[in-house]
């Protein structure tokens, strides 16, 4: 599992799904967040601040062969690949708005596939059919879920409250969505079908349930409560702390099976 940790800088670190064996897989000065792993789990796609704004990187699962995959005056960020590996999906401030871009896992054809006028979409993350994406957007006024085509086309919203939903990850086998939502106080951790319907609450922490991801066999999840890593069973039961930190270790990601 690779997650986001520090607290003046962040770096990307990565911990076996028991807790053990913490360790470092990036040393810079300046940020290293939003990790996500490729589909065979031997690379690790994330954001950097390293060259005066947030660009994406890919390196190796062990931290190795770093590479600067965009390279803009903008801010790119939250990047996701595509189930086959060959695609990176993210969030860029290059419209004026944050919008979400697809490219080639090695950094060609970047292309825009939301245009949302005024409004900020982020956060993507492909279906594991790699039909669809899933994404945030305020488009509303305020943060709710959406899904789309791959191309961007047939943009759907699932969720409507007059507060936050955001950071949706689908389940592996593609029929439930979970995500982070402020209709409680702190944010707790929603699942709802991969249509939108039957939200149902899964946390009740008193410290907040952010940030959750599932499991690649679709059985757990791992979730960020506190300043830690914790990881549940995916009806929400069953806690385990993976972490034990004085500063924010956050945005974690599974790795699936090397193959």
């Amino acid at each position: 599992m690779a997650f986001e940790h520090g607290g003046t800088v962040a770096n990307i670190f990565a911990v076996k799904s028991n807790g053990t064996h913490l360790r470092r897989l990036t040393q810079n000065r300046h940020d290293d967040i939003a990790a996500a792993f490729s589909p065979n789990g031997k690379k690790i796609a994330f954001a950097s601040s390293r060259d005066g704004d947030y660009e994406i990187f890919v390196m190796k699962a062990n931290g190795k062969r770093e590479r600067q995959v965009t390279h803009n005056a903008v801010d790119d960020f939250n990047p996701a690949f595509s189930p086959n590996g060959r695609k990176i999906v993210f969030e860029s401030d290059r419209g004026g708005h944050e919008s979400i871009v697809a490219m080639r896992a090695g950094g060609g054809h970047q292309h825009r596939i939301t245009h949302t006028s005024g409004a900020d979409d982020g956060q993507p993350v492909y279906s594991p059919s790699g039909r669809k994406i899933a994404f945030t957007s305020d488009r509303d006024g305020d943060n709710e879920i959406f899904t789309m085509r791959a191309s961007g086309a047939d943009q759907r919203q699932l969720t409507h409250n007059s507060i936050d939903d955001r950071g949706p990850d689908f389940s592996p086998n593609g029929k439930r969505i979970v995500f982070q939502s402020a209709r409680v106080s702190p944010d707790q951790t929603f699942v709802m079908k991969a249509n939108g319907t039957h939200q149902r609450q899964l946390t009740d922490d008193a410290e907040g349930a952010s940030g959750p991801v599932y499991s690649p066999n679709g059985r757990q999840l791992a979730v960020t409560e506190g300043l830690d890593i914790f990881k549940i069973r995916s009806d929400g039961t069953h806690q385990r702390r993976l972490t034990h930190n004085t500063v924010f270790a956050g945005y974690p990601d599974w790795q699936p099976l090397p193959r």
